[in-house]
């Protein structure tokens, strides 16, 4: 057996094949020295030649079975093999058996390269191997007796088991590096093709009994020799056939429940390159008015190229030059273009006919044959001028358009395309287009030196990159080295390509033809049905009338792109547009006109603010924006006047040109919030206010709320609850995450109204603005000192964080409340953290300092919350009679992977430790965020990895539990 690895030059296969050579020659020394040199009478040059001439012609009558990227050439040369092994020494067998490869590889396979270089090291490698385990096992026993036939059989198959370990090298290191798992994992009889071997081997035994009686039978085997070849080969189609049906199964069950059509793309290239042989796989499709190719290539090098980047109505390249359906190597320069017989034009206005001057049957293959005559009367000729001689069709060979196996220039394809060199559209054609080329070119591309074109050969013919265009009019295309076939995609037309057959595939038959077409079928299939997921998820996502995202896309767009600017102190700014007296223009000249400007607006500021961020439409004549860019509140209030003048440009409708007026309500993240539906609704209040006030834009402020029905019922709910105490208080833990003990809680203020919750983000600046604010933190410092006075006396020697307002820090009676506060629980001022953001400090710095300094000579703790979002100055923090920093949970979150939240948290670590403050990270939900802020020496943790906020009741429960050894994860 032989075996066939690779198609071009490689060192290492060349590396490998010098290793194998070095081992035959230590292994042949040990042996001469072991047996002794060969006797001259052992064998006669008459047998040595037999033998050479048997191994050569070995070569030319094998059977090739496929082997992932490879192949497994199985011959005959167990038969000269065997027969050596029993009648000449083995260091005669090895020389003949070189002699005999290089002139069968060299002569009747044509064989250069590495490719030579290592068959021959393998045959050598084979020829070595199998003397070892022959004499090993057949000992001076009699070579002829039944001992000597067990060595025998034990030698073939090791020298098959050799073949195939060492192809599987060389495909690792070309092709597949994954060659080996498949080989360890592959059925060893699947691989041995273990009847094949025994049967030969038992032909090469029978051959040597019978010869040393009576010499003339030997001709008579010859002939059940042949016998057993065609035997063997019609085996080899069976099971490729056998195996190309699995391989289409396997490939249909592949593409089930992809959904990306880049998976889909790769599975089909992948699968169709193993499965037809090739070395190189494409897909091109129309996509945005353009020719998108996907091609594989090399060891599952995926390349993406627009070839063509303008289409024509028909969906064909529109470089130039009229479309027609042809190959390149019959339409050349000069030459009559053949197509369908669909009656097409020609550029010339003339119907296209076949080369016979008629037109072609719907599903007849192009071909041409001696005397056939060309559209203009001349007979068809190769490229050379002169007519095949054997009556047979001309078919081309396509060659690597790069030696070596190059990948080819995008560039070059799109100036070949807008040279005016593409096919197009034609109609009604489902045949076969097949080229004319020289003769002496053969079908086999090895991709080596010696398959260069020969002279007189029409080389820019041959190696035009278009070839595969007929196949996107249905007209699949067949070269003996490239099979181009259509993709069905709904309305429109694909094509999937193969090229380059492998080297145990001489041509392209019509059987990877059909079996390509059926690949093409489900990936078209498959292609299209991701293409209506795709639309479906497009539509559920976009506004009908503009194709602009809808509301839902842009609160999706809006909550990332605020969680970002939170983690990254970044400004996101949010417009609201309102097109005024809109309803006018739908009353007044109808709703197509009204669509028409909608329509236009929407592509001015997708064309203009697109690159910023998403431009939305909500329905009706609102859109929205989302700058994500934004430098400060001051730049989106900028270019939200930069849009205004380009939504008021005058908007050409029909014969009218329509002046539109709009309203802008701004909104900035995270000012204004975090929360995308918040945002969104104060966006609206401003856009409101600013239809109300006719001042075109408004930014957010917080009296934009006093006129909305559902503020003032908050409002008043609110009043009602604070004043009768009905407010409830939640407690989160901290817990020091070196130790696990319980430090602490955080009092947290719930409230329901109407039997809802309200989000604290909502109400609390309700209460701001209601001066609620004094009255609702008084009833939380109580709540939250009451109860940490139960737990202290239940023996936890506990702490409490109530958060303060920015409004109480410029409150002078703030001090003695709380004063008051601790005197009437019986709490030490220790016992309680007061919590007030970095912006409530920097909005007053005099007046906050005056109270934070009464605080602290209190003796209360400090504690800066959601430190990193705010705008402080370290150096002012720095001074701050301050106790402690919380590391806001938008840093926590994903601290892990994300390299920006990381530096945050530890550089607050870094502070805390300089200035010697504690540092609690709060929002930790994940056990991988604790294990971090553990290790990097974070004194306390908060989060629902911990607890989530729960009543007191409860959370004494908590707390006993915790304490009893515990719930807690640390």
């Amino acid at each position: 057996m032989a075996g066939e690895g690779v198609r071009t030059p490689s060192a290492r296969v060349l590396a490998l094949s010098a290793a194998l050579t070095l081992v035959v020659v230590v292994v042949q020394a040990a042996m001469w020295r072991l047996l002794g040199p060969p006797s001259p009478q052992g064998a006669g040059l008459l047998l040595l030649g037999t033998l050479a001439v048997l191994f050569a012609l070995a070569e030319r009558f094998t059977v090739k079975f496929p082997v992932r990227r490879g192949a497994h050439t199985m011959s005959l040369s167990e038969i000269p093999l065997v027969l050596g092994l029993l009648m000449i020494h083995p260091v005669l067998l090895v020389l003949v058996r070189l002699v005999g490869a290089l002139a069968g590889l060299i002569v009747l396979r044509s064989q250069r390269g590495s490719k030579l270089v290592f068959n021959t090291a393998l045959y050598l490698t084979q020829a070595t191997m199998a003397a070892v385990v022959f004499y090993a096992l057949g000992g001076a026993a009699d070579p002829y007796g039944p001992r000597g036939w067990a060595a025998a059989f034990a030698a073939t198959f090791v020298a098959d088991l050799v073949s195939i370990v060492l192809i599987s090298a060389v495909i690792a290191l070309h092709d597949d590096s994954q060659e080996w798992r498949r080989l360890l994992s592959a059925d060893v009889k699947e691989l041995l093709q273990m009847p094949l071997v025994a049967v030969s081997t038992t032909l090469a035994l029978v051959t040597a009994l019978l010869v040393r009686q009576q010499i003339w039978a030997a001709l008579l085997l010859g002939v059940l020799v042949f016998a057993t070849y065609r035997v063997f080969d019609r085996y080899a189609q069976q099971t490729r056939t056998h195996q190309q049906v699995e391989d289409l199964y396997r490939f249909t069950s592949s593409l089930d429940g992809l959904t990306d059509a880049g998976e889909v793309a790769r599975t089909v290239l992948g699968q169709a390159r193993d499965v037809v042989r090739a070395e190189e796989a494409a897909l091109i499709v129309p996509q945005d008015g353009r020719l998108v190719r996907v091609r594989l290539h090399g060891r599952e090098q995926f390349d993406l190229a627009t070839v063509t980047e303008r289409l024509d109505s028909h969906g064909a390249g529109s470089a130039g030059g009229t479309p027609t359906a042809t190959a390149p190597g019959v339409w050349r320069p000069g030459d009559e273009p053949v197509t369908s017989a669909s009656g097409s034009p020609r550029a010339d206005g003339e119907p296209v006919t076949c080369a016979s001057g008629s037109p072609r049957a719907e599903d007849e293959p192009v071909t041409f044959t001696p005397g056939s005559l060309r559209a203009d009367g001349e007979p068809v000729t190769s490229a050379s001028g002169n007519p095949r001689a054997d009556g047979e069709p001309v078919i081309a060979a396509l060659r690597s358009p790069r030696a070596g196996g190059e990948s080819v220039s995008d560039a070059r394809v799109a100036e070949h395309v807008s040279a005016g060199s593409g096919a197009g559209p034609v109609s009604g054609s489902s045949g076969i287009d097949r080229d004319v080329v020289a003769p002496g070119v053969n079908g086999h591309v090895s991709g080596s030196a010696d398959d260069a074109a020969p002279d007189g050969a029409d080389s820019e013919a041959v190696g035009d990159e278009e070839w595969w265009q007929p196949a996107r009019t249905g007209t699949p295309v067949l070269r003996p080295d490239a099979i181009a076939v259509p993709v069905r995609l709904g309305d429109l037309t694909g094509v999937l390509y193969v090229a380059e057959c492998m080297a145990d595939t001489p041509a392209f038959t019509d059987d990877h033809l059909r079996l390509l077409q059926a690949m093409a079928s489900h990936a078209g299939g498959a292609l299209s049905e991701v293409r209506l997921l795709e639309r479906l998820r497009h539509t559920a996502a976009h506004d009908p009338l503009t194709d602009l995202p809808n509301r839902q896309r842009y609160l999706a767009d809006l909550q990332e792109a605020t969680d970002a600017a939170v983690a990254d102190g970044g400004t996101v700014g949010v417009l609201l547009l309102d097109l005024d007296r809109f309803k006018d223009v739908n009353d007044g000249l109808g709703h197509d006109t009204g669509d028409d400007l909608l329509r236009q607006i929407g592509r001015r500021l997708e064309e203009r603010y697109g690159r910023h961020g998403t431009v939305s439409r909500f329905g009706g004549d609102e859109f929205a924006l989302i700058i994500r860019d934004g430098a400060s509140q001051e730049a989106i209030v900028a270019l939200a006047e930069d849009v205004r003048r380009t939504v008021e440009m005058p908007a050409p409708v029909g014969d009218l040109d329509l002046d539109v007026q709009v309203s802008i309500g701004v909104c900035v993240a995270p000012e204004h919030g975090a929360d995308a539906d918040l945002l969104l609704r104060r966006a609206d209040l401003a856009m409101y206010a600013a239809k109300d006030s006719r001042c075109g834009i408004r930014v957010y402020r917080p009296e934009d709320d006093h006129d909305t029905a559902r503020r003032l019922a908050l409002m008043a709910g609110l009043r009602v609850a604070v004043d009768a105490g009905t407010l409830t208080v939640v407690y989160q833990p901290k817990v020091d995450p070196a130790t696990g003990r319980v430090l602490g809680a955080e009092a947290l203020v719930r409230w329901q109204h109407d039997g809802r919750p309200v989000p604290p983000d909502e109400f609390i600046p309700l209460a701001e603005q209601a001066r609620l604010i004094g009255p609702l933190t008084r009833h939380v410092l109580d709540t939250a000192l009451a109860d940490c006075a139960t737990w202290r006396g239940l023996g936890h020697p506990l702490t409490v964080a109530v958060n303060l307002s920015p409004d109480m820090l410029t409150d002078s009676a703030l001090t003695g409340q709380i004063e008051q506060a601790l005197r009437r629980h019986g709490m030490p001022p220790e016992a309680l953290t007061l919590e007030i953001t970095e912006n409530a400090i920097m909005a007053d710095p005099t007046n906050s300092r005056r109270t934070l300094d009464a605080l602290h000579g209190l003796g209360v703790k400090l504690s800066i919350d959601d430190f990193g979002t705010g705008h402080s100055s370290l150096g002012r923090l720095a001074h701050l009679p301050i106790h402690e920093v919380k590391i806001d949970k938008s840093f926590v979150r994903h601290i892990v992977t994300d390299r920006t939240r990381r530096a945050v948290t530890d550089a607050a670590l870094q502070l805390a430790r300089a200035l010697d403050l504690t540092v609690v990270a709060e929002g930790v939900e994940e056990q991988d965020e604790l294990d971090y802020l553990r290790r990097h020496g974070c004194h306390a943790i908060q989060g629902y990895l911990i607890s989530k906020p729960i009543p007191p009741v409860e959370f004494l429960t908590w707390l006993t539990a915790a304490r009893a050894g515990g719930r807690l994860p640390v």
